[in-house]
Formats: structure tokens, C-alpha cells, sequence
């Protein structure tokens, strides 16, 4: 929820670094850890050098074509070792609390702090600087300490002068260690800060001196190669690390290929298809995969790999595993049609009037305030906490209505979801667990574990008892005194479980990895597949009402990676390899930079942020994986604050009202276009209009109190409106490449509508814009959206050759015609 205080929690975070990216609602994607196994994904940047060997040695540098007689261990790096090619800056930062650093690859890491920092200006980077170890060495581990910020941080491996890409780290995580696996000898390491936001405090060094002696054993033959899961267009493969020598160690490369004919020798390999993009060999004895795309419906493929070492010895040829792939299949198409796809976020205390500008509102809905609402000035402290939870809904713990609210929204044909979010103050026995820290039950529950999770579980189900389709027997509700003991009330069919659980401003305890997440979601589901047996004995929204629809927490980051690995996590985890949630569901703002509020203002366009594309790319991935899946865009909007980072342009003769209605309708228009089932902007209501810190006016009306629309809540009333009962069936031609032409037809009848516009933010106008009609209409309406009117202007437009007239702006204008094919 973008309230004020989790605005000034950002500013506060922020303070004194020089970028503050990956912010609430930021553009940056996650690049996935070379460290990370067994997740169907493609590392971070490592560029192995064995190439090298073939063009000739470097000096003091050569691949790790030896083995030394030890065991590796921690290196003793100090930083007198050091060299700065930059002269900026305190390079001896990145080696000065070694000890402090302690040994991460026992998962016993301290936590370093002081960083080198090179410089201010974008002049200064990238910045270098070279370790000499004093004789060749043969590293194994390269423990990198990533602290805040996200940037580029590269290691090569050679000498001064002639340096080979060793590993590229895109640091995105937050106070961790980040390991790479590498095996290579040389004396000289050279470490690059490639931007200001490369923030390493730390780096730790393991490997081994010795004798060399050349290195003849090949890695093992990997026996394991399997396919985890597959599609009408794609195969997920599984198989188990091997090493570097035989079983030892680690591997450098793999060489998977793929065939429609069997693969079982070496000469059929060396003809079959070579697969890109694979994952560096991980340790000895982990589980890898990759996920092949791309493949033909109903085909049998077959695929083999072998592993390689730093010296060039190549395994055996592994087993080949083959693989029919699925018939194709049409995922279910949307039948929500505009005026019900239209959302907003919103507040049980927000007035229905306001709230008819949409057809769906997502409600911010703290866990707390239904159940043991203790505040630090006094509140229930005297709850009695699970098992023995009084739920509070009408009144609710604040006396909130939730009971009249959700009948209010019912009878105004407005749909609802819920966002549960937050923790209770009462987890852990106290009376002051952290609002934002994922809800595990004990200090130390596993995070991955869905049984960690039993009290959120609970709440879920309760929730859904009371106003899901179900009855559920009145032992099984625990409500507080004076509550109607309601079940099956029929009054919300969604549930949101949590708000950007991807966070990385609120520190690793309030941070959820994929795996931690879709661990509760799948506790929150249907309590792990039916498995949470104990306590209650009551958890999930589906053990509760089948037929409610589990929404994934809206995640900041559009990055389909982490829906990727929590569907891993839900196939390797749960019996039925269900993915546990209804509904995708992801939050995107324009901001002018990917550093988010950091990179200052105005903010992008829709179509200049590329929105219809970001969201087909979830959209093609639900389509090809989870075809009975929904996809919503849960937040999205622009401010009108002139000093905001977030706010639109004046644009020609438009104010900044003005330009946000017109892009708050263009946006719901690139993701009706992108196949989106929902899309909801943020929000209802301003926060404060005198505030220009980020999100405080990107309301539709004025503050609470107040509620005076703005020419945006007019705007969005009107498409809602306008295409009543439509949906999207296509892009037409324009013949202009600044001009969009989107097609939407009634579900249920022959009548439909163009819409018309500029994708510009240049004030661009066409006169007189002759548009082809399709399906020889015998009648036109213009409709123009005007401040002041809900259904917006209309006026009849002769039609002459199966065309109209009109003049097009950026401003989008409606053609309502009573035939359409």
C-alpha cells in the first residue's frame, strides 16, 4: 500500500546513498544469482575462460588446467595487494575487514560495511582495480558482499593489460553474500565498479596454492538428465550436477543439445541442435535444469548433455531422455469486459459515488484490523492470539463495516479483491511484530516451509468463510463476541494474499524470495495441497470456499523470473504441482529512469514505458504455462503534483490533470490490448495535493474529506462508460505511425467501438483523420471525454464509403458504431 508512511520509510532508506533503485514500483528487473540452482533459470553473466587456452597462455593467467594438492580454503587477501588503476577513491575498502567478513561459504558471513567509493560524477566509472596474489593460485570462490544499491560488478581474471571476463554481478539483493563458482589459476584478479550503484563493502577469496599438476580427469558422466514438466511449447529439464574431476569439484561448462532423433552416441550429439543460455555448472551433486521454449506441439524431442573442465576434458556422453510435447492448447479468453476490467485501489471508508468511476476495486485490507488490533497507544492488548482468534468484521477492530461495505459494492455491480496484507502485532508472542515482516509463526520458522505459516493461514480461511460462496459448519468459525456467526455470505470471489512481497526497502525480514513466498501462498491456498493437518486444522481460502480465487501479491518489479521460480517451487514442493494462485498479478509505474523516484520527473507515457509490451510478455507466459491463470496489473498511475517524480507533463494547451486523465486511459487501453484480465490504477483518492512526494496525487479525486474529481475520474468514467458490455478484439492499421486505432466489440451483439488517438506527448493532431469502418455500420457516434460529464460528449458522424471524419488528438476520442466484424 503506498501510504504516507511507507513513503517516508523510502525517503529514509534513501537518504545519503547516491541512486536509490529498485523503489516501490520501479521498472528494475532482478537478474538471477549464478549461485541460483535448480530453478529453471538463466544465471547472472559468468563467462568461463577456457577459451583461452586454445589462443595461448596470458601471462600469469591460464585456465584452471591443473589440480593442486589441497583442499581449497579461504585465501589471505590484504589490502597491500591492491593496485587502483583509477586513483579514485579508497580501493583498500574492498579488503579491509576480512576478518570481520568471516567465512561465507559456511553460511557463517559477517557484514562488512565500509564500500569503495570512486566518485560522484558518471565520470568516474567505470572504475578498476587489480590483486595480486604474489604467485598463481588456483580459485575456486569468489564471495562477493552486496550491500545496497544494484549495479554492475565485474571480475576478470589475466594480468595488467590483458584481462578475460571472469563474472559479472548485477547486485539486486540487500545485505547479502553473493557466491560464484569458478575454477581458475592466475596471480592477478581485477575488480570493476561499472556505476555508482555498484555497492560491494567486502570481498572474500577461496581457492588453493600449490603444486600444479596437469589436470587428465574428465567430470563424471551426468546419468540423471529428466524432464520436471512440459507444455504445448516447452520443456523443463532436470538433471544433477557432476564435477570437475569425476565427481569432484565443479564442472566448467555443459553442452546440452536437443534432436527429434535419439541421442546415443557422440556423432549424433555433435549433429543435434546446441541449446544457448543453459546454467553454469553448479557444485557437485546439485540439482540444475533449464526450460527449452520454442519447441512444436505434439513433438518428440530427445536431449543429451555432456560437462566439461577448465582443461578441456569433456565427459561421457549422458543418458538421453525424450520428450513428447503437449497439443496445443487455447487458454481460456477473458470475458471480462471493460467496464468490469476497469479497477482502482481503494478504501472501505472511500463513498460508493467515487467508486462507480470503476467496475473492480482492489481494497488495501490490513490483517490487524480484523483480528487483534494492538497499538502502541493502547488497542486489544489483552488478545488472545491463535488458536484462539476473535475475527472482528462488523465492526471490525478500527469499527470498520466490512459487512455493509462489500454489500454496498455487491448492489453497485462493483467486484472486489481484498489485499490482506501486513503481519499482526501479536505473532511471536509480543504485542510489536514488524507490520512489514513476513508472518512466520515462530522466531526461526523456516521461511520455506508452508507449515511456518499456520496463524496467516487461519485468517485466510476465516475470511473466506465469512464472505466467500460456502457455508462452512459454525465449529470451525472463530469469531469474536457480539459478531453474526455469518459463513457464505457471497459477497467477495478474490482474495490478494499480501503487497509487493518482492520489497527491498523495508530489509531481508520483510523481503520475500520467490520460494518464501509461494511457500505461504501455498499455505494461504488450500493449506499446502491438504497437508497442514495440525492446530485448527482450518487454513486456506480453497478449505474454506472452492470456488474463491487466490490472487497473487501484486509484485513491484515486473520480472517474470520470480513467477517463474515460484512456479518451480509449487511443482517441486506440492503433490498436485498446482500453482498455488488464480491470478498473476504485478504493479508497474512509468518513471523516467529505471532508479525509480530516484531518477526524477516527469515520468514517461504509456506508450513511451512500453506498457501493451511489458504486459504481453506475462500475458504469452500464462498463455503457454498457466492457461486458466488470470494476469492483473494491480497498480499503475501518474501524480499531478508539478515537483513529483511520478507526475505527467503539461503537454501544449493540457495541464497536468488533463494529461493524466489521457494517460491514465491509454494505459487501460495498452493492457486491455495486452490481454491483461484486470487493470487497476493507484488510486482512488490523493493524499495530500500539497505534497509532491511520490504517489501523494495520483488520485482520481481530491483528498478524504474532500473527494472533488479531477478530470481523470471524469475520464475513466467515460471509457468505462462508452465500452459497457466490450471487449478487446484487435489494433487497426492507422496509415500514421504516431496514431493508434484499437478495436472493441460487444461480447453479446454485433455493436462495437474504435478508439482513436496519438500516442504522442508533443501535442500531435490529425484534422479531418478518415477512419475505415469494418462490417458496414449503418451509424457513427463521436464520443469526446469532457471534464464534468461521466459518458462524455456525443455527436453523430456520417458515414461515406464504409469511412468517418474526425480529428485526432492525444486525447482519446470514441467511435461507437451498431455494427462491427
Amino acid at each position: 500500500m503506498k501510504h504516507t508512511l511507507r513513503i517516508w520509510a523510502v525517503l529514509l532508506l534513501c537518504a545519503g546513498i547516491t541512486i536509490c533503485s529498485g523503489m516501490p514500483g520501479g521498472n528494475n528487473t532482478e537478474a538471477v544469482r549464478t549461485s541460483d540452482t535448480g530453478s529453471f533459470s538463466f544465471p547472472a553473466t559468468l563467462v568461463q575462460p577456457a577459451a583461452v587456452a586454445q589462443n595461448g597462455m596470458l601471462p600469469g593467467f591460464t585456465p584452471a588446467a591443473y589440480t593442486r594438492a589441497c583442499i581449497p580454503a579461504k585465501l589471505s587477501i590484504t589490502p597491500a595487494m591492491l593496485t587502483n588503476e583509477s586513483g579514485k577513491g579508497d580501493a583498500a575498502m574492498l579488503l579491509d575487514e576480512q576478518s570481520l567478513a568471516g567465512f561465507p561459504d559456511k553460511g557463517q558471513g559477517g557484514a562488512p560495511a565500509t564500500a569503495w567509493f570512486p566518485g560522484w560524477n558518471a565520470a568516474d566509472y567505470p572504475a578498476s582495480v587489480y590483486l595480486d596474489l604474489g604467485e598463481v593460485a588456483t580459485i575456486t570462490a569468489i564471495f562477493i558482499r552486496d550491500i545496497n544499491d544494484t549495479g554492475i560488478f565485474t571480475v576478470e581474471a589475466g594480468s595488467p593489460g590483458n584481462w578475460v571476463p571472469l563474472l559479472a554481478d548485477n547486485l539486486t539483493g540487500y545485505q547479502s553474500w553473493n557466491q560464484h563458482n569458478v575454477n581458475v589459476d592466475t596471480r592477478y584478479l581485477r575488480f570493476t565498479r561499472q556505476s555508482q550503484g555498484s555497492n560491494v563493502s567486502e570481498i572474500v577469496l577461496y581457492g588453493c596454492v600449490g603444486t600444479a599438476t596437469p589436470d587428465t580427469m574428465p567430470p563424471a558422466r551426468i546419468t540423471s538428465i529428466r524432464a520436471v514438466d512440459k507444455s504445448s511449447s516447452s520443456v523443463d529439464l532436470s538433471w544433477i550436477a557432476t564435477g570437475n574431476d569425476g565427481k569432484t569439484g565443479t564442472a566448467a561448462g555443459y553442452d546440452l543439445r536437443m534432436s527429434t532423433s535419439p541421442l546415443t552416441s557422440n556423432t549424433a550429439l555433435s549433429n543435434a541442435v546446441k541449446l544457448n543460455g543453459i546454467p553454469t555448472p553448479a557444485v557437485s551433486g546439485t540439482t540444475q535444469g533449464h526450460r527449452v521454449t520454442g519447441l512444436s506441439p505434439a513433438t518428440t524431442y530427445y536431449f543429451a548433455l555432456k560437462a566439461s573442465d577448465s582443461a578441456g576434458n569433456s565427459s561421457l556422453l549422458s543418458n538421453s531422455v525424450a520428450v513428447t510435447t503437449d497439443v496445443q492448447t487455447t487458454p481460456t479468453q477473458s470475458r471480462i469486459t471493460v467496464d468490469q476490467f476497469i479497477g482502482i485501489n481503494a478504501f472501505v471508508d472511500d463513498p460508493l459515488d467515487k467508486l462507480q468511476v470503476a467496475g473492480f476495486v482492489r481494497e488495501y485490507h490490513n490483517w490487524n484490523w480484523d483480528e487483534g488490533n494492538i497499538w502502541s497507544g493502547g488497542g486489544n492488548t489483552n488478545y488472545p492470539r491463535y488458536p484462539n482468534n476473535q475475527m472482528k468484521w462488523s465492526p471490525s477492530e478500527p469499527g470498520f463495516d466490512f459487512d455493509a461495505f462489500y454489500t454496498r459494492l455487491g448492489k453497485a455491480n462493483i467486484g472486489i479483491s481484498p489485499v490482506i496484507q501486513g503481519s499482526v502485532a501479536w505473532l511471536h508472542g509480543g504485542r510489536d511484530f514488524p507490520f512489514a515482516n513476513k508472518p512466520v509463526d515462530e522466531p526461526g520458522a523456516s521461511t520455506t516451509n508452508p507449515n511456518s505459516y499456520e496463524k496467516k493461514a487461519h485468517h485466510m480461511f476465516q475470511f473466506a468463510a465469512r464472505y466467500g460462496n460456502t457455508r462452512v459448519a459454525d465449529s470451525k468459525l472463530t469469531l469474536a463476541p457480539g459478531q453474526s456467526r455469518e459463513t457464505g455470505m457471497g459477497l467477495v470471489h478474490y482474495m490478494e494474499d499480501w503487497n509487493e512481497q518482492d520489497n527491498n526497502w523495508n530489509g531481508p525480514d520483510a523481503h520475500f524470495s520467490p520460494e518464501e513466498y509461494a511457500a505461504m501462498a501455498s499455505a494461504d491456498y488450500d493449506g499446502h495441497g491438504g497437508t497442514m493437518k495440525q492446530g485448527s486444522g482450518t487454513f486456506g481460502v480453497k478449505n474454506a470456499d472452492p470456488t474463491m480465487k487466490l490472487v497473487m501479491g501484486g509484485i513491484f518489479e515486473l520480472n517474470l523470473e520470480y513467477v517463474k521460480r515460484m512456479k518451480s517451487w509449487f511443482e517441486t514442493n506440492r503433490a498436485d504441482k498446482k500453482f498455488a494462485a488464480d491470478v498473476i498479478n504485478v504493479h508497474t509505474y512509468a518513471w523516467r529512469t529505471a532508479n525509480g523516484p530516484g531518477g526524477g520527473g516527469p515520468a514517461k507515457s504509456p506508450e513511451e514505458d512500453k506498457f501493451r509490451e511489458k504486459l504481453q510478455a506475462f500475458v504469452a507466459y500464462r498463455n503457454h504455462n498457466l492457461p486458466n491463470v488470470e494476469v492483473w496489473i494491480s497498480e499503475f498511475g501518474w501524480d499531478t503534483h508539478p515537483a513529483s517524480s511520478l507526475r505527467v507533463p503539461e503537454v501544449g494547451p493540457f495541464d497536468r490533470q488533463e494529461v493524466q486523465g489521457q494517460w491514465l486511459v491509454r494505459a487501460y487501453l495498452a493492457f486491455a490490448a495486452a490481454g491483461v484480465d484486470r487493470a487497476m490504477m493507484y488510486m482512488l483518492r490523493d493524499v495530500n495535493p500539497n505534497d509532491p512526494t511520490h504517489f501523494s496525487t495520483s488520485g482520481l479525486v481530491g483528498p478524504k474529506g474532500s473527494w472533488e474529481p479531477k478530470k481523470s475520474w471524469y475520464y475513466v468514467y467515460t471509457l468505462k462508460n462508452t465500452l459497457q458490455h466490450m471487449a478487446f478484439v484487435g489494433e487497426q492499421a492507422s496509415g500514421d505511425p504516431n496514431v493508434l486505432i484499437y478495436k472493441f466489440k460487444n461480447t453479446s451483439g454485433s455493436n462495437g467501438a474504435y478508439v482513436v488517438w496519438a500516442k504522442t506527448k508533443r501535442n500531435y493532431t490529425v484534422q479531418g483523420y478518415a477512419l475505415s469502418l469494418a462490417g458496414s455500420p449503418s451509424s457513427a457516434t463521436k464520443v469526446q471525454m469532457v471534464p464534468g460529464d461521466t459518458d462524455g460528449v456525443s455527436s453523430v458522424l456520417p458515414i461515406s464509403g464504409n469511412k468517418v471524419k474526425l480529428d485526432v488528438s492525444e486525447r482519446p476520442v470514441f467511435i461507437k458504431v451498431d455494427k462491427m466484424n
